[in-house]
């Protein structure tokens, strides 16, 4: 049985996350939907009434609250203690997160990726965060807004009909300093966007990953970029056809990076890698403070071989970077 796929939802306050939940609620998609609420009004309800308001009851699968708790690491354990709850109970085709606008994504979409403890059958899907057309452009310099967008693999650009094209145009060039290479950003107003893709980003499959390492989603990807407060992505390529890293050293240099941040924050990164002489394929992956490799396939002979990495954090160095992979080269 597959497992079941979770889309994380962020945004700061007001962008328009509970418009989207409703809509992935009542729209025709023909899937069983759980939605578990994180929010941070003081009294139990207030954002599920919310989000629920106006929909047949029977739209909405289960609603699951939790207590106050912006901070995600509060959170994480009552949100497990709820999917194991609810899971159990019923069968769902999608998990959907609504984080407050205040929430670091990073901690809950690291649980559902890769803790084996919860043995629950769940997958991360992807992280959405929608952004105010109108208003964004005052929280640039918030650390958690940053992050919110950082980590995103879909960026909706909310409310367009409030803002002039001339705000709109200013705004996506400073979130494009802030995202992936590989993310995508869309247009919208209402929080009106394509579910099939919101629901079914699918960034963490290892095709996914090759696919967006090797075509590359915007021009930027070859050069990297960030933002004036140091938030951004940095991509390093290796295309000598002699380049072949170890596995097991690999390995251990990106569990420094990610956890000893020589090189500056490493808030998330993708990978695909030439290892061994056997010129094996290999994907690394990482949200928040874990990451994970596996093998996927090899390198066609007849193809170039080109390792790639992209790495999202804040003031990140890409000589450090660069310095710690050569370390892992055989």
């Amino acid at each position: 049985m597959e497992d079941v796929p979770v889309t994380v939802i962020s945004g700061y306050l007001g962008a328009g996350k509970s418009t989207l939940v409703r809509r992935i609620l009542s729209e025709e998609h023909g899937m069983k939907v759980l939605v578990v609420e994180n929010e941070i009004a003081e009294d139990m309800g207030i954002e599920g009434a919310l989000v629920t308001e106006g929909l047949d009851r029977s739209a909405v699968t289960e609603f699951v609250e939790l207590p106050n708790g912006c901070v995600c690491c509060t959170v994480k354990d009552e949100l497990t203690d709820s999917l194991s709850r609810v899971v159990k109970m019923k069968k769902f085709d999608l998990v959907v997160i609504e984080l407050s606008g205040l929430a670091d994504p990073g901690p809950v979409a690291s649980l559902f990726w890769t803790d084996e403890e919860l043995e629950l059958g769940l997958r991360l899907d992807g992280l959405i965060c929608l952004v105010d057309a109108k208003h964004a452009g005052r929280h640039l310099g918030d650390p958690i807004f940053m992050k919110q967008v950082a980590l995103a693999d879909l960026v909706v650009v909310n409310k367009v009909d409030l803002a002039s094209e001339d705000e709109i145009s200013c705004l996506e060039k400073d979130l494009a300093a802030l995202v992936s290479p590989t993310s995508r950003m869309q247009r919208t107003s209402m929080s009106v966007c394509d579910l099939r893709e919101a629901l079914h980003l699918k960034t963490m499959r290892n095709d996914e990953v090759c696919t967006a390492l090797t075509l590359g989603k915007r021009e930027d990807l070859e050069e990297g970029h960030s933002h004036p407060e140091g938030v951004g992505a940095v991509t390093l390529r290796f295309s000598e056809k002699a380049v072949v890293f170890s596995s097991d050293e690999l390995t251990r240099q990106l569990g420094k990076l990610v956890w000893e941040q020589p090189a500056g924050e490493v808030w998330r990164l993708k990978a695909m890698v030439c290892v061994g002489k056997a010129r094996e394929r290999w994907i690394f992956q990482g949200v928040h403070e874990l990451f994970e490799g596996e093998q996927y396939g090899s390198w066609d002979v007849d193809k170039p071989v080109v390792s790639s990495f992209i790495f999202i954090g804040k003031n990140l160095n890409r000589d450090l970077l660069l310095e710690h992979l050569n370390e892992s080269l055989i």
